[in-house]
């Protein structure tokens, strides 16, 4: 009997499924079909059930694995010995709905002579059919990019063009499938024949993600990049592929597991794969621009990687600001200010900056070989009690860098000698001190440029330790934070470096908190408070590793600061104005009135949530008898509900684009005065308001950052569609009346 399909099982520790999906392939009613089971090595009863089948019915073939090789070794297995006209791949816990889902298949590709032939699949959870796809099939069969599972396969189309699974934990499926959709001569549909994919709680969908399975999910991106631009598609087709299968990872890496470093790892890797290959088709835009724009400078820190060059050097060095210790401010100089501010001493940081130049211009005059100065001698004409102040506040605020402490105390697990290497004027016993009181003991020596006159800026630091350790250059590792004093210096006099991005830069990357701290620093609040609340932000977000979570961050790193400039610029606003009343406008005001609830002083004007939304505003503004007197007479009385003192109102929201609320507010409400505040608008000056916004912005321009300040600020409330007995009345009961 001439076998028409070879149906290839992989099983790997299914014994709860197992059963049914081998009945439904065992009943069907085409029977001249070869059953390749292999048994990946599980750990349960999957192999006595399959030899009990195989027992019962002989076109089962049962191959053993004995070490867990993976679902795409096991497939590539199948392959290889099958022999059936076609062949069809079915997961071990799925099962065939319909017992002709063979027979009708079959029956389909030998009358159009179509290479894959596929039905539909429905998911066991709630039976959600996925016909969609087949649609996109239907367009155009390079689309076949997922469904193989509802599929066969012509034998000879995957022997002669060597299509096989990739040996990935993931990926493996929609690579396969598109490259068979590539070489196929057509792809044909059969409606209503379904193969059911079940759901497993701890199915691959439901477990955490493992970052090996991210990696293989990365590499699988690339083989179908790889494929995509070696052949001539679309650019529609290259969209659906290439961004479905994109989204996913995303979804997979946000659902299934908040570590921070997975998310870097992606978006670090992906920016990567963007760069590096050439298009030959038109990209869509966003889906372009999102990485190359936004993401192109993201910076992974690869742990492993560091871990290995330590392995093979003898001597590991480590800069201190910005790479062991890090200050709770975004600059240096920022500890300055915040002394003048603790001691009350007026100018002391441009004094003391003017200071710490003239001394260095003086000294290196005098004596061009020393290239650095110490503490002392910047405060020689500066009150000593100052200096001693300074050192004190530098011991209180420093913090040790968690995710460099890792890598410091792997070093010295390896037997590495530690060495410390700092451009610095502090003094070395008070940096040992420090050093050690963080969590960085047992090194071996502590080089301070200050002392020893000489920096790694100039090279000559690193000149000096390798004649006074009397080694190799080559077997020093340095790592730092500064890219010419810690990398190209240490490069030039043959130590290789190991570039650690400074966690502030890495926080702030994207345009999405460059706007937010740029706001946060411009506004609201002094400088020293804002640069000390962006830098612990940072801080907290580089110490949690991988245990961070991105919608606390979001909230914690973003949405709270970001907020309590905002809620600040309006109480300066108000008393500058001689605001009585603040009108926090639905539905973007809502987190703003509760920050500014929480934290008003006693004589704040007081708070109104007022809902004044741009469906209310065109119902009653308009003079046009069409429109309902019901809603006009209804936001009057809802007005009129609201207790003012009739002064000066201040109407807060976070966009203004056409001042819909403003007009409804000024059209109903009685008060002396008016002022609109925005945290961006699009200029009018019909209206009076005050923009917060950085710069001034063009309806065009308030999109992409405005996405995420509309996003933190905004209640859960549907739009408001009218006001009845002075109560909000939502678009969605409207809808459902």
């Amino acid at each position: 009997m001439e076998t028409k399909i070879s149906v290839i099982i992989p099983v790997y520790n299914t014994e709860e499924y197992l059963g049914n999906c081998l009945t439904s392939i065992c009943t069907q009613t085409l029977e001249d079909l070869e059953i390749i089971c292999i048994n990946d090595a599980s750990e349960d009863n999957s192999l006595n059930i399959l030899n009990d089948f195989a027992n019962k019915d002989k076109r089962i073939k049962v191959i053993n694995f004995r070490l867990n090789k993976g679902a795409a070794v096991a497939r590539n297995n199948g392959i290889k010995i099958a022999k059936g006209e076609f062949i069809s791949f079915i997961d071990s816990d799925d099962y065939l709905e319909t017992a002709d889902f063979y027979e009708k298949l079959y029956n389909k590709a030998i009358q159009t002579n179509a290479d894959i032939t596929k039905g539909l699949y429905k998911n066991s959870f709630d039976n959600t059919v996925y016909e969609n796809i087949n649609n996109k099939i239907k367009e155009n069969k390079n689309n076949f990019c997922s469904t193989y599972c509802s599929a066969i396969f012509r034998r000879s189309l995957l022997i002669n063009n060597n299509i096989t699974f990739p040996e990935i934990s993931d990926m493996e499926d929609p690579v396969f499938a598109f490259e068979a959709a590539l070489y196929a001569n057509k792809i044909e549909v059969v409606e209503d024949l379904y193969i059911v994919i079940t759901q497993r709680d701890n199915s691959l969908t439901k477990r955490q993600l493992r970052f090996q399975q991210l990696k293989d999910k990365i590499k699988g991106m690339e083989i179908l990049l790889h494929l995509a631009n070696s052949n001539s598609i679309t650019p529609e087709v290259y969209s659906y592929v290439l961004g479905y299968w994109f989204v996913t990872i995303i979804q997979d890496v946000l659902n299934k597991n908040n570590s921070r470093i997975f998310s870097e790892y992606l978006f670090c890797k992906m920016a990567g794969i963007f760069r590096n290959f050439k298009f030959n088709v038109d990209i869509n835009a966003t889906f372009y621009n999102f990485f190359n724009k936004n993401l192109s400078e993201f910076y992974y820190f690869d742990k492993e990687e560091l871990k290995k060059i330590i392995d093979t050097k003898d001597i590991i060095s480590f800069d201190i600001f910005d790479t062991l210790l890090l200050r709770p401010f975004l600059a240096p100089s920022d500890v300055f200010k915040y002394m003048e501010q603790q001691y009350n001493i007026p100018n002391f940081a441009l004094t003391r900056l003017v200071s710490e130049k003239k001394v260095r211009m003086v000294k290196t005059i005098r004596d061009r070989r020393i290239e650095d100065i110490t503490i002392g001698e910047i405060y020689s004409k500066l009150d000593k009690n100052l200096r001693d102040k300074e050192m004190e506040i530098e011991a209180q605020i420093l913090q040790c860098n968690e995710e460099i402490l890792e890598i410091y105390n792997y070093a010295l697990e390896q037997g590495k000698q530690i060495i410390i290497t700092s451009d610095m004027y502090l003094p070395t016993n008070f940096l040992a001190q420090v050093l050690n009181d963080k969590g960085f003991k047992n090194f071996s020596k502590l080089y301070v440029s200050g002392e020893i006159g000489k920096c790694k800026a100039t090279g000559n630091l690193y000149k000096f330790i390798i004649q006074d350790l009397n080694i190799s250059p080559d077997k020093i590792l340095h790592i730092g934070d500064n890219k010419i004093s810690d990398i190209e210096k240490a490069k030039e006099n043959s130590i290789e470096a190991f570039y650690y991005k400074n966690i502030f830069e890495r926080f702030k990357i994207s345009k999405i908190n460059n706007y937010a701290f740029e706001y946060f620093d411009n506004y609201a609040i002094d400088k020293i408070s804002s640069s000390s609340i962006i830098a612990l932000s940072a801080i907290n977000w580089i110490n949690q590793n991988d245990k961070s979570n991105y919608w606390k961050d979001l909230g914690y790193n973003i949405g709270g600061p970001l907020a309590l400039s905002v809620v600040t610029s309006i109480f300066t606003i108000a008393k500058q104005r001689n605001l009585s009343d603040i009108f926090f406008v639905a539905r973007d005001g809502y987190m703003l009135k509760l920050v500014y609830d929480l934290i008003k002083p006693e004589n704040a004007p007081k708070s109104h949530y007022i809902y004044a939304s741009r469906r209310m505003k065109n119902l009653c503004i308009n003079d046009n008898p069409i429109f309902s007197e019901i809603t006009k007479n209804n936001y009057q009385k809802y007005a009129a509900s609201i207790k003012l003192s009739r002064e000066n109102i201040g109407i807060v929201d976070t966009c203004a684009g056409n001042f819909s609320a403003q007009t409804l507010i000024e059209k109903f409400f009685s008060a002396k005065s008016f002022l609109g505040i925005y945290i961006a608008s699009t200029l009018n000056y019909k209206y009076n308001y005050i923009n917060l916004s950085i710069k001034p912005h063009s309806n065009k321009a308030i999109g992409f950052s405005w996405d995420l300040i509309e996003f933190l600020f905004t209640s859960n409330e549907a739009p408001v569609e009218d006001m009845k007995n002075e109560k909000p009345e939502y678009r969605e009961l409207l809808n459902d009346n």
